[in-house]
């Protein structure tokens, strides 16, 4: 399964701290996907446009990111919950990792960048990363 690490580097209590973020599986990332697409839509925001702007999988991470504020509160909670969770704490200099505490996140900003780096991660299956279909 894909990964990649992230150090906090912003000027807060959170500077240093090491994450790994894991790729969802493409099952569980259609899943998540459909649900947050069908959430943006019946939030009026016009996807087929939004991918249009966005050529580049970080800038349609941007972008979903910021969309996803606009669907119903308890669906935009649950499918942050999932993205997180995809999210793993870097402990020590040998690179172990464990689940990500609340106690070990300081900043609402650490919170953001992890979300947006594991959607980016995401979607890597379905943009310029995912892969080729064999039949």
């Amino acid at each position: 399964m894909k990964s990649k690490d992230i150090v906090i580097e912003a000027k807060n209590l959170d500077r240093g701290k090491k994450f790994r973020i894991m790729r969802m599986s493409a099952w569980d990332a259609a899943v998540w996907a459909e649900r947050a697409i069908s959430g943006m839509v019946n939030a009026g925001v016009d996807i087929l446009g939004e991918i249009e702007k966005a050529p580049s999988v970080a800038a349609l991470a941007d972008i979903g990111m910021l969309h996803l504020a606009r669907i119903e509160r308890s669906e935009r909670e649950d499918l942050g919950r999932q993205l997180l969770d995809c999210c793993r704490l870097v402990y020590n200099a040998k690179g172990d990792t464990r689940e990500i505490f609340p106690e070990d996140i300081e900043e609402a900003l650490t919170i953001f960048r992890l979300k947006t780096e594991a959607f980016s991660l995401m979607i890597s299956h379905f943009i310029g990363g995912g892969g080729s279909i064999s039949t």
